[in-house]
């Protein structure tokens, strides 16, 4: 089975991703991620969450069915293009007297950046795709891995194609018609 990547924009109401994880659980598909965060509107949220699926036309099945839960507004499989994905780790690491500056430097060459110091620890913080933060912990297996917590993937297509064709359509509405124009 391989892993898909789906997107959708609900309402911001109590409930929407109960409902969403429950379609999932009814169907018998484990969530291995699920991120929700607001968007740029407070009102509207941006729900995305990865499952494996064994074909396309079960995977458009679920489509339909996410598309007629109430609050509901639009959904996209990222996975059927090609698209960003990104998520975010710490991780805390138990670090000698007189090994931090390496330990600081090896991070780096992955994007990571310092988030906390402790009198015996270092809490890295990275941002990456699923491949990159695995690469990060092996790295990280010669010093000792205190605890790790990422968040839910999230991501977008490349390029200029937008994800959620309905947000799209208001942004190209406000290129055709300025601010502040009539008509």
């Amino acid at each position: 089975m391989r892993m898909s990547t789906i997107s959708m924009l609900t309402e911001n109401r109590p409930g929407v991703l109960a409902r969403i994880c429950q379609l999932f659980s009814r169907r018998g598909f484990n969530l291995l991620s699920v991120c929700a965060e607001r968007t740029d509107r407070f009102e509207v949220y941006c729900i995305t969450v990865v499952v494996r699926c064994d074909d396309d036309a079960t995977l458009d099945q679920i489509r339909k069915q996410l598309q007629k839960l109430i609050d509901v507004e639009e959904v996209t499989i990222l996975s059927t293009a090609p698209f960003i994905e990104r998520q975010v780790a710490l991780v805390k690491v138990r670090v000698e007297n007189g090994s931090r500056e390496s330990v600081v430097d090896e991070a780096k060459l992955f994007g990571a950046v310092v988030a906390d110091v402790g009198p015996k620890s270092i809490t890295f913080e990275i941002s990456s795709d699923e491949f990159r933060i695995e690469s990060f912990l092996k790295m990280l297996e010669s010093q000792r891995i205190i605890e790790v917590v990422r968040s839910g993937k999230i991501g977008l297509f490349k390029g200029d194609r937008p994800c959620f064709y309905g947000r799209a359509n208001m942004v190209e509405a406000a290129v055709v018609r300025p601010a502040g124009a009539h008509g």
